[in-house]
């Protein structure tokens, strides 16, 4: 519509497309407010490779995962309700003994 000139003003723009990591920090916040411990481990489960990635894997190293707030966010929720326990027990969860000290999911789970 908007390419068509029937649509103007800022509704025009396209959306702005946002990243899995934001959406899921904001679920997780909520989440913890609302003390659903469950929700929380379930999308934390979902590892780095698929809330950072893609079908090509994560693009950052742990250093820039580390930096990231939406990672910091997240993860601070996961260690406060201590949701770990429920994430690890989901069958997306890749077991810690199957991953390398310095990779990014062994990362991802030492909290």
């Amino acid at each position: 519509m908007a390419t068509a000139g029937e649509l103007r003003g800022p509704d025009a723009a396209p959306p702005r497309r946002t990243p899995l990591i934001d959406v899921v920090r904001e679920v997780a916040v909520a989440a913890e407010k609302a003390r659903d411990h469950e929700l929380i481990g379930m999308w934390y489960a979902f590892g780095c490779e698929t809330l950072l990635g893609g079908p090509a894997g994560c693009p950052f190293d742990v250093a820039e995962l580390a930096d990231m707030p939406a990672v910091q966010d997240l993860r601070a929720v996961v260690r406060r309700t201590d949701a770990l326990p429920i994430a690890q027990r989901s069958p997306y969860a890749v077991p810690v003994e199957f991953t390398d000290h310095h990779d990014l999911e062994a990362w991802w789970w030492q909290l």
